[in-house]
């Protein structure tokens, strides 16, 4: 959605092909989570953003296992 209205849910729908309801709502999670930014009306990606965007299929397995890992760290600190 970079360089996209990403709180439309008409324009979500055209460059995902899913219709994603209540788009506003995910955007604010998403620019939460510093995944994406808003400028003006523009859906912007943070550098983590593009990084997450640009994983390849074969190494999304990799990083699902080191992020897990790095969840649980941070929650065995906080959560114990």
């Amino acid at each position: 959605m970079d360089g996209l209205n990403g709180y439309d849910e008409r324009e979500v729908l055209k460059k995902t092909g899913q219709e994603v309801k209540r788009a506003r709502r995910r955007g604010k999670f998403f620019e939460r989570m510093g995944l994406m930014y808003r400028d003006g009306q523009i859906t912007r990606l943070t550098e983590l953003g593009k990084r997450l965007a640009g994983i390849s299929q074969t190494s999304k397995t990799e990083f699902r296992k080191k992020l897990a890992e790095m969840a649980l760290d941070v929650l065995s600190q906080y959560q114990l």
